[in-house]
């Protein structure tokens, strides 16, 4: 049975592909499909569109014919997008925190000094007084 589960046991191709499911796709392909792959759109000479669903597994491109029927392709780019939405959002997510991670380091960058000159540090994200003031040592 072609049913991929996540990590709550919770099947999420079988409920929002069936017609990727119909095409006859191997769990493997499915799993594949879930990181990558497209609707690609031919025409040969006068004749078309014809439409492929493209994906790879393990390096090696898969090619399924799927017809010539622009609605039922378009069906099938939904069922792809639904799919893959997860996976886009985790790059969404890993893109983001990456840019965050910049700003917080910029933020910090730009107040370490300030922060000594009034007897404080960075310890990690928390703003620590510094031993010299926090023992009294230090003149105001």
């Amino acid at each position: 049975m072609n049913e991929i589960s996540t990590s709550h046991g919770i099947s999420t191709v079988s409920c929002c592909a069936p017609r990727l499911i119909a095409l006859g796709l191997s769990d493997k392909d499915l799993r594949a499909l879930k990181q990558q792959g497209f609707i690609s759109v031919e025409y040969r000479g006068h004749r078309g569109p014809f439409f492929k669903l493209r994906y790879r597994v393990e390096g090696r491109q898969f090619v399924k014919y799927l017809g010539s029927n622009p609605q039922e392709a378009d069906h099938i780019r939904n069922e792809l997008a639904a799919l893959q939405a997860d996976h886009h959002l985790m790059q969404e997510l890993q893109r983001l925190t990456v840019e965050a991670s910049g700003v917080l380091r910029s933020a910090k960058r730009g107040l370490k000094s300030q922060l000594l000159h009034a007897g404080y540090a960075f310890h990690g994200f928390t703003i620590r007084r510094t031993l010299e003031h926090a023992s009294g040592k230090a003149e105001f």
